[in-house]
């Protein structure tokens, strides 16, 4: 059986507390994973392609190996799905570049807001919702159980 590293973390509080090298990501990318739209490994790409966006130029042009490597050995077809449901949900905007036409590179465009989000896949929203009630229900009578058994 293999052991589980455990590793003492600084056990400073991060928020507030990072002043260089970290990524700033938008709230709102929560709702496209509550909304079934990407997966939350899909953020983390997100975050990668935010990191290296170039500023000069405007977008990133990182190699699929590359994103293979920073996602811990991910396969091929891994990044590659996972590219296409940030592009379908309208987070990554994948085109070739002109310089180079056999090199890919990527705009990282900012998420919609939730009622924006909500306007466009509507039946999403409300299935998220639903599953919501559900949890909340179920956690309602959690708590009712606990409170009859003491």
């Amino acid at each position: 059986m293999k052991t589980i590293q455990t590793i003492k973390g600084t056990e400073l509080r991060c928020k507030d507390n990072l002043k260089e090298n970290f990524e700033q990501i938008p709230a709102t990318l929560n709702n496209y994973v509550r909304f079934g739209l990407i997966r939350p490994n899909d953020v983390y790409l997100y975050t990668l392609l935010m990191q290296y966006d170039n500023a000069e130029y405007g977008y990133a042009w990182p190699r699929i190996e590359t994103l293979q490597m920073d996602c811990g050995g991910a396969s091929d077809g891994t990044i590659r799905q996972s590219l296409k449901r940030l592009v379908n949900a309208g987070l990554v905007r994948r085109m070739k570049s002109k310089l180079y036409p056999n090199k890919m590179i990527y705009y990282v465009d900012l998420p919609l807001t939730n009622e924006e989000l909500k306007a466009i896949v509507p039946e999403k929203s409300k299935t998220y919702e639903e599953y919501r009630e559900k949890m909340l229900d179920r956690a309602k009578m959690d708590r009712e159980r606990l409170n009859q058994l003491v």
